[in-house]
């Protein structure tokens, strides 16, 4: 543990845990690139709840703003090249999930603090998110980190690690909405830099 974090490992007994039922009607939103599928599962350890192989983890928006955040996080202009190369997917799960619900105050009896949501330990998140699988959960829900409010909520569906497209319908593909690129600079201030 970090000293500086209150953030510790997780309890052997997770037992009563917080839980969210994603039902499989439950639309989610993903950004990705136009040249890969919708369901990728990162095992790599690039990502806060990323499971080790051969297991993945998945990350979406309870709406497509959490995604838009968390795909452009780096940076307050974003050149429109860029978001040329990216689509929106709203997508459903093929089967309900039930997922550890670390947005609940509840989950702060467990050892869960605010820092879950916005530690760059990943190291410890991680730890967190194998327990969790262990515990049966099939993922997490959790506060998006770049939302400075802490409104806006993402997902970290489990699931086998790399593409599988197999594990969700798509309800619909396109281009990145104008007012999903509104919505993002009034509420944040990203603007998208248009193409000279």
């Amino acid at each position: 543990m970090n000293p500086t974090s209150s953030l510790g490992p997780p309890p052997e007994d997770l037992q009563r845990f917080p839980a969210y039922r994603l039902g499989s009607t439950h639309v989610l939103a993903r950004i990705h690139k136009r040249e890969h599928g919708v369901g990728f599962f990162s095992a790599d350890g690039s990502g806060r709840f990323d499971l080790a192989p051969p297991e993945g983890t998945c990350y979406l928006g309870e709406e497509p703003l959490a995604s838009f955040v968390e795909v452009f996080r780096e940076a307050s202009v974003v050149a429109e090249t860029l978001l040329l190369q990216k689509v929106l997917s709203l997508i459903r799960l093929r089967a309900e999930a039930l997922l550890a619900d670390v947005t609940q105050p509840k989950s702060r009896k467990f050892g869960v603090t605010g820092e879950i949501h916005t530690t760059t330990d990943y190291a410890t998140t991680q730890a967190w998110a194998a327990a969790f699988r262990r515990a049966y959960f099939g993922g997490v829900r959790y506060r998006v980190r770049h939302d400075p409010a802490q409104d806006l909520v993402g997902i970290a569906l489990f699931g086998p690690g790399g593409a599988r497209e197999d594990q969700f319908r798509t309800v619909s593909q396109s281009a990145i909405p104008t007012e999903l690129v509104t919505n993002a600079e009034e509420r944040f201030g990203i603007v998208v830099l248009p193409i000279p």
